[in-house]
């Protein structure tokens, strides 16, 4: 370009010299347009925002999808026409399918817009989407394609510029995996006392041997003379921690039945959403890696207006790949996540001597066990532990 342009400057100073005007004029005029597109090339691109604006980006299986794709031109000069590509995964597609391009990567495609804007203009377009499958779904990154005024460069920009579409698991009555609906995991039972509130007292007693020191309520001891103690309030509140192994073969590198990983994760949500409606505080605990991350889930035990979205939003992110092969040892090496005396719910596509054997030695945390086995195999009822077998062939036949 630099050489044009030069070359130019020189037919001007020799149609100057020997007084040829036509010269003069041509090589003026191709200077100045080469220069405009020169200049254009550099800056076209310059100050370009491009959002996805999407009011609600979580839901379930099958619910539409509002997105609006805003473009805005933040700069005095106009672009002419703009490719904008955005990579989008390929079981999400908006209804128009003209607006989907492929793309060399394995599940992606391209959702191709293209735009022309003047100075300081801001162009919006709706769109719906159905949303596919559960799991997380990144939109991005973009890629961007124009020139200059008059055709003769092109040039294109990339953007990491990414979002997130969360679509959870799906959830059914728990009458349809062949569960009760009442208390299957006899929950409503064993709601004693665990341990006394330190902050919450009913009322203020006179002291008996025997009453720890830090009990005592100094402010009535003064006024009345005589040692008194919090008459404390007992703690009744039921934890469950739903525990789901994502492994669906013995051995862990005979790959995943997407089927049964798929069921695993649908009655997890199911009886999580049922426990909730119930008002029990539920945590969560997977040895499935998130998306996009190498951490499996951990989710203490809460019934917070959050909680809800936190278990699902996990769900939707667990994928098939672990660190975690052992599971036994996965649920020893996260004790802390489970509070002394709470509820805990097995979920288990595959269950061998060892890990039965783990889940036996979990007796001594004073843990109520609870066992749901989706397995084919026959499994003799462990003693003192709630066991159900939901296997996937019962559930597809409903």
């Amino acid at each position: 370009m630099e050489l044009i342009l030069f070359f130019l400057v020189v037919l001007v100073l020799i149609g100057a010299l020997f007084k040829i005007p036509w010269i003069i004029f041509l090589a003026t005029v191709l200077f100045v347009i080469l220069l405009t597109a020169a200049i254009w090339k550099r800056y076209v691109l310059r100050d370009i925002t491009y959002k996805r604006l999407i009011k609600y980006s979580k839901g379930f299986p099958g619910e539409v999808l509002h997105l609006d794709i805003q473009l805005s031109n933040n700069k005095r000069l106009p672009v002419s026409w703009l490719l904008c590509e955005d990579t989008w995964p390929s079981t999400i597609s908006p209804r128009d399918q003209l607006q989907l391009a492929p793309s060399y990567v394995e599940n992606k495609s391209y959702f191709v817009n293209s735009f022309g804007l003047n100075g300081f203009q801001t162009i919006k377009r709706s769109f719906l989407f159905t949303l596919p499958k559960r799991g997380v779904y990144r939109l991005g990154p973009l890629s961007f394609e124009s020139s200059d005024l008059f055709g003769f460069f092109q040039v294109n920009t990339n953007q990491e510029n990414y979002d997130y579409i969360t679509v959870y698991p799906e959830v059914f009555p728990l009458s349809k995996f062949n569960l009760k609906t009442d208390d299957p995991f006899g929950l409503a039972k064993s709601n004693r006392k665990i341990f006394d509130d330190p902050i919450m007292y009913a009322s203020i007693r006179d002291y008996q041997s025997g009453d720890p020191m830090k009990n005592i309520h100094w402010k009535a001891t003064a006024k009345k003379n005589k040692l008194q103690v919090k008459n404390l309030q007992p703690i009744s509140e039921k934890n469950i921690v739903l525990i789901t192994n994502i492994q669906t073969a013995e051995k862990h590198w005979l790959g995943t039945n997407q089927d049964q990983f798929e069921y695993l994760l649908s009655l997890s949500g199911s009886i999580l959403m049922d426990l909730i409606s119930k008002g029990y505080a539920v945590g969560l605990l997977s040895n499935g890696c998130r998306s996009f991350s190498d951490q499996p889930v951990r989710i203490l035990p809460g019934k917070s207006n959050q909680q809800i979205s936190l278990l699902l939003e996990a769900l939707a992110s667990i994928t098939q790949y672990t660190k975690e092969h052992n599971f036994g040892s996965f649920i020893f090496n996260n004790l802390s996540y489970l509070p002394y005396g709470s509820s805990i719910i097995i979920i288990t596509n595959q269950l061998s001597n060892q890990l039965m054997g783990s889940i036996e030695s979990l007796k001594e945390y004073r843990f109520q066990i609870s066992l749901v086995y989706t397995g084919t195999n026959f499994i003799q009822q462990p003693e003192k532990i709630i066991f159900y077998h939901l296997p996937l062939n019962d559930y597809d036949q409903k």
